[in-house]
């Protein structure tokens, strides 16, 4: 290798590992804010109307997150089709997706069904649930696919210093985990389910690299989650 070769890999070398360093800081950023708020930043819905500030909170800590991202997205120039924004492929991302995620929404409710008898929180199918927030999980669900998949795992693959196949399913892996952390706030049994409903929808991605496939499986997941009342359990 040339002199000026070595000086361009070094200098390619360097932006990698800011942006890299950029993305730490921020995803640990986000957690400990989400952890290390004191109860009562949480509980000011009491003295509010019932105004749910947690939800809140959560929400504008995302939409910091995506102004974050689209910021490494650009300096990476990852463009529209490597975060998932196209319609090639659509059709069967959503297929593959709904063969993974109607199975385990049977074992979900088979385990809020056997749940029941022994949980101290009240489990099993009650349509009652449903509130409005389950709504806007029709809005918040694309939002964190498109940064947690999308735009997280797509930049962590180019980043990773490793193989094609081998930085695509540690970008999976790596994606999964961070979004475990920034559920971790809720409770560590949430931190688990998220960090296996990353992994199945980060190799879901990972094998399509469209979005629609598994926002489709996270609106199902999350809102059939919500009527069996195992977000109670989880969190």
């Amino acid at each position: 290798m040339t002199h000026s070769g070595a000086a361009t890999q070094a200098g390619t070398a360097l932006p990698r590992m800011a942006v890299a360093f950029e993305l730490l800081v921020t995803v640990l950023l986000l957690w400990w804010l989400l952890d290390a708020l004191p109860p009562q930043w949480w509980a000011v819905s009491e003295a509010i109307d019932g105004l749910p500030w947690r939800f809140v909170l959560a929400r504008l800590l995302e939409l910091f997150t995506l102004l974050v991202l689209l910021r490494w997205v650009a300096r990476l120039g990852l463009g529209a089709a490597d975060i998932g924004l196209h319609w090639c492929g659509a059709r069967r991302s959503l297929a593959v997706a709904l063969v993974w995620t109607l199975p385990l929404m049977a074992c979900l409710y088979l385990l809020a069904t056997h749940a029941a008898l022994s949980a101290s929180v009240p489990l099993g199918l009650d349509w009652s649930r449903l509130d409005w927030t389950y709504a806007t999980y029709a809005l918040v669900v694309p939002l964190q696919e498109l940064m947690a998949r999308g735009m997280l795992q797509s930049a962590l693959e180019r980043l990773l210093p490793w193989p094609g196949p081998i930085a695509r399913w540690g970008a999976v892996v790596l994606a999964a985990l961070l979004f475990a952390l920034w559920h971790w706030s809720f409770g560590v049994p949430l931190a688990l389910v998220s960090l296996f409903s990353g992994l199945l929808w980060g190799g879901l991605f990972a094998l399509h690299r469209n979005l629609l496939g598994v926002s489709v499986s996270h609106f199902l997941l999350g809102n059939w989650a919500g009527v069996l009342g195992l977000w109670t359990l989880w969190s």
